[in-house]
């Protein structure tokens, strides 16, 4: 049994393991335990064979999601939602599912390294970081800065007092820099803070470019929100989003007004014009008149003022409505000019204290700008030592790397060797989140707390430690409050925190018994805490001063023109840049992820890298093909990506996406794509030179083909070719009582002697069978990545991939409505588990079974690989492994033991996650009962932030499975006509026809 290069065999990790599951399960209360009991005489509450559950809180974006971790034999094997959590309720995003990838990522840091003044960098000690640094740090005239990712609470409370006690300051910085809204909420509101969107108690949704959905503040509650708003067949919420591209959210839109990139502001503007001039807004609205007095509410952004009207009119009319700004990150007047004409909108309709709630405000709200981190950078000396937690500042900020070098000695705190630690004279290694204490307080009131989840894997430390640390050898031991004893390490800092926080909460008992509870829930709610540690009071009338509304950009008005019925130019003429932030990797820092690489883009299909978005107008003027490489430009800089034609962009604009384009980072990640950020310049003084970020860049952007490239893309195609597989309906037909399509059930009933030559299948105790609502399905890719957790999926990389060798077991096709292409509904595709299967009768050695319960399963060492299955599935879902997977150390400790691992040469496809049923039915079985409807729970149901899955026993007439099998009017079975007898049901995507006709009605 051989050692990976942490020195650890799997019978040492399992042993090691067993004692962290112990530590982390018991609490503040012990050490690490000196002497582990073999698991010959397994230590209490540690039961081999058995899965134990630990919850914490997703760190993988600023959202703070609650975590519950599933614990096996001393490892973590599966990150799932937490049951109950305030923001995700038990569900979870692709970033999310990826958490566990991180924490076994094999080019993870696992000591510190150093990079000396003279001489090669190489691996280092804690012993002598800890007596470099302090030294540096108690010399007269250094100064100390720590530069982190969003933080709150205990370890915020040890940057900011280190920073301090060494004569610098704490900054916490989030690459999509919300400043603008920031700035447009103070001036209107009285509060430079980001409130809760009560997305899910609004009846009329306007998006000027957030892609809520996605990545913009807190996505999967959101999802969950918007799912309860719009995804209801009798009345349901109507959305309609503004902006030059379409991406995941603009495609979940009943309407998608394309508008050229720039002009996001004129429409909002023009709205508000007409609502006040024909006096729809609350009373004493018609103050904010002057704003507006100069903006025409014809053709704004080439729209036909009767369309405005009616954007005007529906907003102002309804019950609920609710504007939402642009994209977090958009910098510059422009994007502050947009963000305070949607807080306008929002205040002269009335919804602050309704859908726009500022009782609560998010933890984006403390972050500083890029205009604070710049200052920074530009005021550091020789003398000075910056720290890094978890921000790959190089990456997302490229042209601040030279500012930094002025820095005496730089010194990055992370888990990654990402390319701020490559500039670096020291990377030490942090704790993941998974390994650490800790607490964050994403909105105001809530507290989602960290525990370990396993035993530390390498030779890193908490950050907080590290920090308390060096102040102490630097003879500056911090403290929490002034004349109170310096803590001895982090976990007593946050021990203290937390009998603060639980006394506020009004916790009852002891201490030990308060922390217990919370961290089995994990998180505290404090109304209290809200209202101490929350905003003053919002602004209550239109009275005060006018915001100042800067003008109209120069070049939204050279590019002109609209999408749809209005016009568009530019396709020769200036472009500008719109970058987004990926749904799966974020700002980047999860591009290392095999998981996430191999997912393809919820709209374009792609993976493995970025792409250019290019209106085929756009390129024929500048002779670029489709998959060309081309160069985009900036005056910033340039990055080097393929081109995808489409016309889901405006003819004014390109779009790229940010996350990709790393030149360290790890293996994975290494010169895949390009790297977005470089095209971004600087914020400039007081953000006013000119609008750029990561949102627009109205500068004059270039793009040239350069050479032939290649666009990764796992679909071929997303042509339904007239086939009806992702079918649609309308609003007015379900109101009008819409007849069921007729459904064959996949049992013996389904079976007619005239029809079938062969009887059904008899399934004596159960029948599973799913159900999946299009009318839910997002895109998002949760599902997809939950399933290759689960299930032990292998990644085989961007040439496998290119070649239709991907192995997901469910793929989620973004299929284009029959007659309006600009229309995109996403059909999850996994084995239909038919009861006539094709797959099944042509296997030459039965590797392909109908079990007894129904599932159509596959026996691995039966399979010699003929691939007669695949060629007979008519849904191709079964996959063909052309060689064996790699898991390189530590990864394989990530598989789920109760999966067999597939070699070369064999087929498989999805189970319904049959080891999931298997232990739902052993513990009915224990407790001498049946299986309760609803138990079984697969991972691409139990992920799913829309809760678009369900799942059940078919046999069971009063299943909820057997009520939509039986009673779903909107029913329908994926080829229904082949006669397969499918135990998938899926329910029609419905378009909401009366907006749609309204609008197109309007002139």
């Amino acid at each position: 049994m051989g050692k990976g290069k942490s020195g650890l065999n799997r019978r040492d990790f399992l042993r090691l393991g067993a004692g962290g599951g112990l530590y982390a399960a018991v609490g503040f209360g012990l050490k690490f335990p000196g002497n582990l009991i073999p698991f010959t005489v397994p230590p209490d509450q540690v039961a081999p064979e058995a899965w134990s559950f630990f919850s914490t809180t997703c760190r993988e974006c600023p959202a703070g999601c609650g975590l519950r971790l599933s614990h096996r034999d001393g490892r973590v094997t599966k990150a799932e939602g937490a049951p109950g959590h305030p923001i995700n309720d038990g569900t979870l995003c692709p970033r999310g599912q990826s958490a566990v990838a991180g924490l076994y990522d094999p080019d993870r840091l696992r000591g510190p390294i150093e990079w000396p003044e003279a001489g090669a960098p190489g691996p280092s000690t804690w012993e002598r970081a800890m007596t470099s640094l302090p030294q540096r740090l108690a010399r007269d005239g250094g100064r100390a800065f720590v530069v982190s990712r969003p933080e709150t609470g205990a370890l915020a409370a040890v940057m900011d007092a280190f920073a301090r006690a060494f004569g610098g300051r704490a900054l916490f910085f989030d690459p999509f820099d919300p400043t603008p809204l920031l700035r447009a909420n103070e001036a209107l509101f009285g509060q430079a803070a980001i409130p809760r969107h009560r997305i899910d108690q609004c009846d009329f949704l306007v998006g000027f470019g957030a892609p809520f959905l996605e990545t913009w503040v807190s996505n999967v509650e959101f999802a969950g929100q918007f799912t309860r708003m719009h995804a209801r067949t009798e009345h349901p919420g109507r959305f309609v989003h503004v902006g030059p591209h379409l991406t995941m959210t603009a495609a979940n839109a009943d309407l998608h007004v394309r508008v050229p990139a720039g002009t996001e502001a004129d429409v909002a503007l023009a709205m508000l014009r007409i609502i006040l001039d024909r006096g729809w807004g609350l009373a004493g609205s018609g103050a904010f008149a002057p704003l507006v007095a100069g903006v025409r509410p014809g053709a704004p952004a080439g729209l036909p003022e009767g369309k405005v009207a009616w954007l005007a009119r529906e907003f102002a009319a309804a019950r609920a409505s609710l504007a939402l700004p642009g994209p977090m990150g958009a910098r510059g007047p422009e994007a502050y000019r947009l963000a305070l004409a949607v807080g306008l909108l929002n205040k002269a309709c009335g919804r602050v204290g309704q859908t726009l709630d500022f009782s609560q405000t998010h933890a984006l709200s403390r972050t500083a700008s890029d205009a604070d981190l710049e200052g920074l950078v530009a005021g550091l000396g020789p003398n000075d030592t910056v720290f890094l937690h978890q921000l790959d500042l190089a990456y997302v900020r490229p042209g601040l790397a030279e500012g930094l070098r002025r820095a005496g000695r730089i010194v990055t705190l992370g888990t990654m060797p990402d390319e701020t630690a490559a500039l670096a004279d020291w990377a030490l290694p942090v704790d993941s989140p998974l390994e650490s204490w800790g607490d964050y307080e994403p909105w105001t009131g809530l507290t989602c707390l960290s525990q370990p989840t396993m035993a530390r894997l390498h030779d890193s430390r908490p950050a907080g430690d590290i920090l308390l640390a060096l102040a102490r050898a630097a003879g500056t031991p911090l403290a929490r409050r002034e004349g109170e004893e310096a803590p001895p390490d982090f976990r007593a800092w946050l021990e203290a925190s937390w009998r603060e926080l639980f006394a506020a909460g009004g916790a009852a008992g002891p201490f030990e018994t308060a922390r217990a509870e919370a961290l089995r829930r994990g998180f505290v709610q404090s109304p209290a805490q809200a209202a101490a540690s929350g905003p003053p009071p919002v602004r209550p009338s239109f009275a005060g001063p006018l915001p100042d509304l800067p003008p109209a950009s120069p070049g939204a008005d050279e590019a002109g023109g609209a999408g749809g019925e209005a016009r568009e130019r530019g396709s020769d003429g200036p472009l500008h840049l719109l970058t987004w932030p990926s749904i799966y990797f974020y700002d980047g820092s999860l591009a290392n992820r095999g998981w996430l690489q191999e997912a393809s883009d919820p709209v374009a299909g792609v993976a493995w890298g970025n792409w250019c978005d290019i209106h085929p107008d756009t390129a024929r003027a500048r002779g670029i093909a489709d998959g060309d490489l081309v160069e985009v430009a900036s005056p910033a800089g340039a990055v080097r990506v393929p081109a995808r034609l489409t016309r889901d962009v405006a003819e004014n604009a390109v779009a790229v996406a940010v996350g990709q384009g790393h030149t360290a980072l790890g293996e994975t990640a290494r010169g895949v794509g390009g790297n977005a950020f470089a095209l971004l310049g600087p914020s400039g003084p007081s953000e006013s030179s000119g609008p750029s970020g990561p949102g627009w860049l109205f500068a004059g952007v270039t793009v040239r083909a350069v050479g032939p490239g290649r666009l990764v893309l796992p679909l071929a195609t997303q042509d339904q070719h007239g086939r009806e597989l992702l079918r649609w309906t309308t609003l007015s037909a379900c109101r009008a009582g819409q007849a069921a399509e007729a459904v064959t059930l996949p049992t013996p009933a389904g079976f007619a002697p005239g029809r079938d030559l062969y009887g059904g299948h008899e399934h004596a105790v159960h029948r599973w069978a799913m159900a999946i609502d299009l009318n839910r399905c997002i895109g998002c890719g949760a599902c997809r990545v939950a399933c290759y957790a689960e299930n032990n999926i292998p990644v085989f990389g961007a040439g496998e991939v290119a070649m239709g060798r991907e192995m997901a077991w469910i793929r989620i096709v973004p299929y284009r409505h029959p007659e309006e292409t600009g229309r995109v509904g996403f059909l999850p595709l996994p084995c239909q588990h038919c009861d006539a299967a094709p797959c099944e009768p042509v296997c030459p050695v039965f590797a392909a079974v109908h079990n007894e319960e129904g599932v159509n399963a596959q026996i691995y060492n039966r399979c010699v690989g003929t691939r007669y299955c695949a060629q007979n599935c008519p849904y191709k879902v079964r996959k063909f492994n052309w060689r064996d997977g790699v898991w390189k150390s530590p990864l394989d400790w990530q598989l789920n033991p109760e999966v067999t691992v597939r070699v070369r040469g064999v087929m498989e496809k999805c189970t319904f996650c049959v080891q999931r049923i298997r232990q739902a039915e052993y513990t009915a079985r224990l407790e001498d009962r049946p299986v309760r409807d609803g138990e079984v729970v697969p991972a691409c149901m139990q992920t799913c932030p829309t809760r678009a899955f369900a799942f059940g026993d078919i046999n069971d007439p009063e299943s909820d499975i057997s009520r939509r099998f039986r009673d779903e009017p909107r029913r329908y079975q994926l080829l229904h006509e082949l006669n397969t007898k499918p135990a998938v049901l899926y329910g029609k995507r419905v378009e909401n026809d009366v907006v749609l006709r309204a609008w197109e009605e309007t002139t």
